[in-house]
């Protein structure tokens, strides 16, 4: 009678292959680890921008400065986009009105509609999409000439002075 031989691998622990469920969870606590690095991350900003003894004379021009970029800038292209996105809202109503024959109760459903409920969310929706565009912008630009570096050099919390007062702008 033959004798079976069987032979086992022996494998390190920092050998180990893992299957597709190993994998899946690895990616899904690297995701949950980044979600709650932005989440430390902005809740550190809010804290630091919430404390009246950090708001220098340099972080209180730099609020000014990005609320004016941020919102005093952004007026012409709030105005143009929400009147094309009302020019294309107020067509749809009269044509599905008429469609359904109540072409007399177009102002009542654009007074609902257009002035209640789409102009506050188109509006916010440019807001954020154009700051968040001009913020992203200003930010790279001091990143590539070297100014971030250059500020902590001098003993300059990058974060007090560029992160914050975009944050609260």
């Amino acid at each position: 009678m033959k004798k079976l031989q069987v032979s086992v691998p022996t494998v390190s622990a920092g050998e180990v292959e893992l299957g597709l469920l190993g994998r899946l969870g690895d990616r899904i606590i690297a995701v949950g680890r980044g979600i709650l690095q932005f989440v430390g991350d902005l809740s550190l900003t809010l804290a630091r921008g919430l404390v009246p003894g950090n708001w220098r004379r340099t972080m209180r021009a730099e609020f000014i400065r990005a609320l004016y970029r941020v919102g005093f800038n952004a007026i012409p292209a709030v105005a143009i986009s929400a009147l094309l996105v009302g020019i294309g809202f107020v067509l749809q109503i009269i044509y599905w009105l008429g469609v359904i024959g109540q072409e007399g109760s177009v102002g009542d459903f654009l007074v609902l509609i257009l002035a209640r409920e789409m102009a506050p969310v188109v509006t916010t929706l440019i807001l954020i999409g154009r700051s968040g565009t001009v913020i992203l912008d200003e930010v790279a630009h001091l990143k590539i000439d070297g100014q971030i570096r250059i500020l902590e050099s001098h003993g300059v919390d990058p974060t007090d002075v560029i992160a914050v007062p975009r944050v609260f702008a």
